[in-house]
This record gives structure tokens, C-alpha cells and sequence, in this order.
């Protein structure tokens, strides 16, 4: 009985310390926030200290979020259709431009839980190896991606790769953080601590 509710006790604490498990994708933002279950740490949506034309590349952005090109540039673009023929979702997003398959990176100092973003005139794009559909060629194209991971995997990096398309893609209103761990029921320590006492004393009165 005793080690039993010990195993009990230890595998409830361990349940506490992870807020998801292996990588999971989302097509669907209203899913993505409840699975998250609070709101967002980091959120750019690229409105607010950004010039049309200005390269990102090497820039830390809000949240300690770093672009790097792998392939082609990095830029914001603004206004109607400046993104391969589509719109970013206000004023500005992010863009990629290469006609060789663009790719890029978002590192950050420490291990995310969740990011999301809305990618934009992508052609079959992938997400850290994951892959998403693709958008439409023109006008309002932006879709949605989301991923969460387990603290355990030690997420650092996230990539846009394999995107085909008319070399000019984007992604906009992008988020990322580090989900609280999933809290433990309010009585279950109490619950808990009772049933180890009364191991305990199970125990005593055998011996």
C-alpha cells in the first residue's frame, strides 16, 4: 500500500512539470491558444518599429527572437500585395525573397514550449521538419501554423524550410513562449500527504 501511493505521488508531481508532450501542429489558432491555456509570452505582428524595406537579418527581435537567413534575404515589406502578390495582415510582415528556395531561422536564448505565426504566399512550407499546406497565390493568403513541444526537447530554433512558390513568402503575427506547467489539482497534495500517513501507519500496526 505504502509504495504504492508513493508511485502514485511521484508520477502526479512528474505530470506537474510538463505542459505538452511531443510536438504537436496546429492548423487552427482558436485550438493553439487552448491548448495553451494562457496568454501569449512573446507576440510581433511587425506594426511597430519597422521600416518597408528593412533587413532583418542578424536583428534580435522583442522576446530575444533572432532572424537569420539560411537562403536568400530577410526584409519587411509593406502595403497591398507586396508579399510575392499577397497582403501582410496590417501594414508589414516579415518577408523572405530568393529564387533559389528561401529559408530562414528563429533562434532564441532560451527553450520554447510554443510558437505560432500566420505564413503568407507559402507554397508547401515546413515548420521544424513539419509540414503545413499550402496558401493561396494572391490577396488575403495568410494561414495559420502553430507547434507546441515538451520543455523536455530543448526547443532553441525554429526553421522555415522546403518553400516552394514565386521566391517571395512571408509570415506575420508570430508568437512564442514557454507554457506554465500544468498545475496540480488544489487538493491532491493534501490527498496525498493523508495517504502516505496512512501507509504509515498500516505499516506500523503489521509490524
Amino acid at each position: 500500500m505504502f509504495i504504492r501511493i508513493a508511485c502514485a505521488s511521484a508520477l502526479a508531481l512528474a505530470s506537474a512539470t510538463s505542459a505538452f508532450a511531443a510536438t504537436t501542429p496546429f492548423t487552427d489558432e482558436a485550438a493553439f491558444l487552448a491548448a495553451i491555456g494562457e496568454p501569449v509570452d512573446n507576440f510581433i505582428d511587425f506594426e511597430t518599429g519597422f521600416t518597408d524595406g528593412q533587413n532583418l537579418n542578424g536583428t534580435t527581435l522583442a522576446g530575444g527572437a533572432t532572424v537569420n537567413a539560411t537562403v536568400g534575404s530577410t526584409s519587411i515589406e509593406a502595403g497591398a500585395g507586396s508579399i510575392g502578390g499577397s497582403n501582410p495582415i496590417g501594414a508589414f510582415a516579415l518577408e523572405a525573397s530568393d529564387a533559389s528556395g528561401e529559408s530562414f531561422t528563429l533562434t532564441f536564448g532560451s527553450a520554447i514550449t510554443y510558437f505560432s505565426a500566420f505564413y503568407i504566399d507559402a507554397g508547401s512550407p515546413s515548420i521544424n521538419g513539419v509540414s503545413f499546406s499550402s496558401t493561396g497565390a494572391s490577396g488575403d493568403t495568410a494561414t495559420f501554423a502553430g507547434l507546441t513541444f515538451d520543455l523536455a526537447d530543448n526547443v532553441t530554433e525554429i526553421s522555415f524550410t522546403s518553400i516552394d512558390g514565386d521566391g517571395r513568402w512571408g509570415i506575420d503575427d508570430i508568437s512564442f513562449g514557454t507554457a506554465s506547467a500544468v498545475p496540480l489539482p488544489a487538493g491532491l497534495p493534501l490527498l496525498l500527504s493523508g495517504g502516505l500517513a496512512l501507509g504509515l501507519m498500516r505499516r506500523r500496526k503489521r509490524g
